[in-house]
């Protein structure tokens, strides 16, 4: 991914997809990225 860019993943919230959740948090600790925003069962990461 290039530096500022955007990773935008739906169905962050909701428990019946917990694996979303978790890809979604193993990649924001795991790949450097940051928290760009979190709105309702939507979460945007940015490099």
């Amino acid at each position: 991914m290039p530096k500022g860019g955007i990773i935008a993943m739906h169905d962050t919230d909701q428990i019946c997809f917990a694996g979303t959740r978790k890809a979604v948090f193993d990649a924001y600790k795991n790949m450097g990225l940051e928290l760009f925003a979190h709105v309702d069962n939507l979460t945007l990461l940015r490099k």
